[in-house]
């Protein structure tokens, strides 16, 4: 159970100060589903911050139904097991894809539509290609 521990605060429900991990121990005597509710998305956290999957595929195969949302959420990891190990193990990311996507996006707005189709082609290459590779490829695109 990893809780950012600064020191304590005051809880409106509780009427005192105390620590989080304090307040978290309420909840939890109250309501113990929620503890491990809490304690299992803990886990997933820790298994994701680590980039380490062998604790969330322990996780996912000992998991016991409690008629709660998270039987739901480790259905999905199951069903999908393969996937995200993949996504574990391969550190690749969409990141540049999402970037240029943003910025074609950016362009149909700033502009309002183009009468010429050709036009928003010739600004889309004009904005995500650097200067050498159109001096040599502006002219021979064809769509």
């Amino acid at each position: 159970m990893s809780i950012l521990l600064t020191g304590d605060q005051w809880f409106r429900g509780v009427h005192e100060y105390m620590y989080p991990q304090d307040a978290l121990q309420l909840v939890f005597k109250d309501f113990p589903n929620f503890k491990t509710v809490y304690d299992v998305y803990q886990s997933v956290l820790d298994a994701r911050f680590n980039h380490t999957f062998t604790p969330l595929e322990q996780l996912i195969n000992n998991y016991k139904n409690n008629k709660t949302e998270m039987d739901t959420v480790i259905k999905t990891y199951k069903k999908y097991i393969k996937g995200i190990k993949a996504a574990f193990e391969n550190n690749a990311s969409n990141g540049r894809l999402e970037g240029t996507n943003r910025r074609i996006k950016q362009i149909g707005r700033t502009a309002y539509g183009y009468a010429n189709s050709m036009n928003y082609f010739y600004r889309i290459r004009i904005q995500l290609h650097n200067k050498f590779i159109l001096k040599q490829q502006f002219l021979t695109f064809k769509v």
